[in-house]
């Protein structure tokens, strides 16, 4: 069987409230364990810094997650559409095994193409962490924007995709 974490970054793998909290320290990334810049390459050999980052326990526990349960990572973050995924898999230091680009935050459309990706593939287990609500059934788990991924919403994750 093989199982999905389709997952969001924005309010998911960082907060709304981070953006104003981390300012100060954003381009001093050394001096702030807790967050990771997204480093791009310019096409040109340099590497520099893009204005997008993540909130590193937040990340963490997304790791814990996959690692628990085996699952594929699938990107649904407007981040995909304005990044190479080999950027976003060094930035984050995980595997992705696809993304689905193109998404404007609208929870119905990140709807409709994740049913398209999971299309002709059997006997699947998956999970979403969004932070919008959807209206999806019981594999969304519905992010609290404010506060990020928590240690409860991988646990329900794990469960789903273990169970």
């Amino acid at each position: 069987m093989e199982k999905y974490i389709f997952f969001d970054i924005d309010g998911v793998l960082n907060e709304l409230n981070s953006f104003q909290k981390y300012s100060k320290v954003y381009l001093q990334e050394e001096k702030n364990n807790d967050i990771i810049i997204m480093k791009i390459n310019d096409g040109l050999g340099n590497i520099i810094l893009s204005g997008d980052f993540v909130y590193k326990p937040h990340l963490d526990l997304l790791k814990e997650a996959v690692s628990k349960t085996d699952a594929k990572l699938v990107g649904i973050s407007t981040w995909f559409s304005s990044h190479d995924k080999e950027n976003i898999e060094r930035t984050l230091g995980l595997t992705i095994e696809g993304r689905i680009k193109g998404l404007d935050g609208d929870g119905t459309i990140r709807q409709k193409y994740i049913y398209e990706y999971l299309k002709g593939k059997p006997n699947v287990k998956y999970v979403i962490f969004d932070d919008i609500k959807s209206g999806f059934n019981e594999a969304h788990i519905c992010v609290d924007s404010k506060k990020g991924l928590t240690r409860k919403n991988i646990e329900k994750a794990i469960s789903i995709l273990n169970n």
